[in-house]
């Protein structure tokens, strides 16, 4: 497992999952969400169906960003994709690509 000793910085994120720990990722236990500033096109290109307005909130991308780069000392990288952490019973990651 890597070390990250630095906070991950907002503008490296393109998205951003916060979910119930076990579960599958699709969207039914947990939810997705895209900073103000992403490419919806790219992002619904990559996913296969289209980014919501509703999927886009600086405010929970900043939430998901703050839990994991408190919780850095338990995260596992997936090395240029995403970084995750499970924190009490929930999982939040970090997508670096789509």
């Amino acid at each position: 497992m890597a070390i990250i000793k630095s906070p991950i910085k907002k503008d490296l994120v393109t998205r951003v999952y916060s979910g119930k720990s076990g579960q599958c990722m699709c969207g039914c236990s947990g939810k997705y969400y895209y900073p103000s500033n992403v490419n919806k096109t790219a992002a619904s290109q990559a996913r296969g169906y289209d980014v919501d307005d509703d999927e886009i909130s600086d405010g929970q991308v900043t939430r998901v960003l703050n839990v994991v780069n408190t919780n850095l000392d338990s995260a596992e990288l997936e090395v240029g994709n995403y970084l995750a952490v499970n924190v009490n019973g929930r999982d939040y990651f970090l997508y670096f690509k789509y």
